[in-house]
């Protein structure tokens, strides 16, 4: 988990100076600029549809048929595979039969038994109507059927195979990669339902993209996305349910918006030794292009400031308590005193003594690699999400954010000044 802070809007891109042999190299500027600020916090995660039905015939048997592939879309109540149902059908000629004998020791008892012995008829005629009831439910779920309109996504029987009947099939949700994953209780706590579904009609569904342990066949609604990922113990104060996400998949150049959905609060361990909380953010709309499985940036902003005039903090200058800037007038460098805000790692506020527009004299090293100094890029649709390099201290509590970059809203690309 990463924490930044991304600079939307104008400005913030560098006007530099051309050299030539013959005249005096001038110095390289950066205009003072307003803008959004965006403090934001970063993480990797994985695409996974919202609904998954995980399905396994709760009968054992012999597949006999299988009518569909990997990939392959499916409409609810679409049949997908079937067992041989004979020795099902039997059974139900059998509990007909003893249906039938009950009726007729009713219809004895009724003539010439007693109260006792009605009542005991009675019985078991209710008792073997209800074996006749489960009976005809094994034959109907000797069928199985899709529950949504969607795609499957797995596929684990073919013809022949034994199936044992059993109707567990909870699916293990997915994880970041900070190494957090989620299941049932335990995970990020969802919206999504998660559970088996044995019978024809689809049951209930789960959160992974894979077919779970157990599952003959899965599939998965492509009409709605999440993204699981997990965040640090430090970042849980900044989260909520509703927070705005960007979100870039891996191998992509085009930034999709979400929402947080849901935070969990059982933390698992990651590679490195760190509790990780389970996050789960929806993805706005149906994007096109999207698949199960892919890696994404996270970007979830937790804090936005409005028309904040800021420059590199590596511009800065502090000499007694006076802060100055370098600023070009004229072609000649004036140092100007100004008033500092906020820092936000790579970048400071400026309250008082500068204008929006002026050219702030950078120092030699800003920009070059190792230095913290800032490096100007494409938003996230250009160059990806984060790239934040070594950002100055301060910030918003947790650590130095070097000023990041990215869109200003659906569709909208800004500079991304990463330290």
């Amino acid at each position: 988990m990463v924490a930044a802070l991304v600079l939307v809007g104008a400005g913030g891109a560098f006007a530099l100076s051309h050299r030539s042999a013959s005249a005096q190299a001038q110095p390289r500027t950066l205009a003072a600029s307003r803008g959004t600020v965006q403090q934001t916090v970063s993480a990797t995660g994985t695409i996974e549809p919202a609904t998954e039905d995980d399905l396994s015939f709760p009968s054992s048997g012999t597949v006999d048929s299988v009518g569909v592939s990997v990939g392959q879309k499916v409409t609810k109540g679409e049949v997908l595979a079937s067992i041989d149902a004979t020795s099902l059908r039997s059974q139900v000629t059998l509990a007909q039969a003893v249906v039938t004998q009950a009726r007729a020791q009713i219809t004895a008892a009724a003539t010439s038994g007693s109260a006792s012995q009605i009542a005991a008829a009675n019985a078991q005629l209710a008792s073997a109507q209800a074996k006749l009831a489960a009976a005809r439910e094994a034959v109907a779920q000797a069928q199985l059927t899709s529950p949504i309109d969607g795609v499957v996504a797995a596929v684990n029987i073919k013809v022949g195979s034994a199936v044992g009947g059993s109707g567990s099939s909870g699916a293990a949700g997915a994880s970041g990669s900070s190494g957090a994953s989620s299941s049932g209780s335990a995970g990020a706590g969802a919206a999504r339902s998660s559970g088996t579904s044995g019978s024809g009609s689809g049951g209930a569904s789960s959160s992974s993209a894979s077919a779970s342990s157990g599952s003959a066949i899965s599939v998965i609604s492509t009409r709605a996305w999440v993204v699981d990922t997990a965040v640090a113990n430090a970042d849980l104060p900044n989260l909520k349910p509703g927070l705005q996400a960007q979100i870039l998949p891996t191998g992509s150049r085009t930034t999709i918006f979400g929402t947080v959905e849901s935070i969990g609060i059982v933390a698992s361990s990651s590679s490195s030794g760190t509790s990780q909380f389970p996050v789960v953010v929806a993805v706005t709309g149906t994007p096109a292009g999207l698949y199960a499985g892919t890696s994404a940036t996270v970007s979830i902003i937790v804090k936005q400031l409005d028309n904040v005039l800021t420059v590199p903090t590596a511009a800065l200058s502090s000499n007694s308590g006076r802060t100055t800037v370098t600023v070009l007038r004229n072609g000649q460098s004036v140092a100007t005193a100004v008033t500092v805000g906020r820092v936000f790692g790579a970048r400071t506020e400026i309250t008082a003594g500068l204008a929006d527009g002026a050219m702030v004299v950078l120092p030699d090293t800003f920009g070059t690699r190792g230095t913290g100094g800032t490096r100007v890029g494409g938003g996230f649709g250009g160059g990806g999400v984060g790239g934040v390099g070594g950002g100055l201290g301060g910030g918003f509590g947790g650590g130095g954010f070097g000023g990041g970059g990215g869109a200003g809203g659906a569709g909208g690309v800004g500079t991304r000044n990463g330290g």
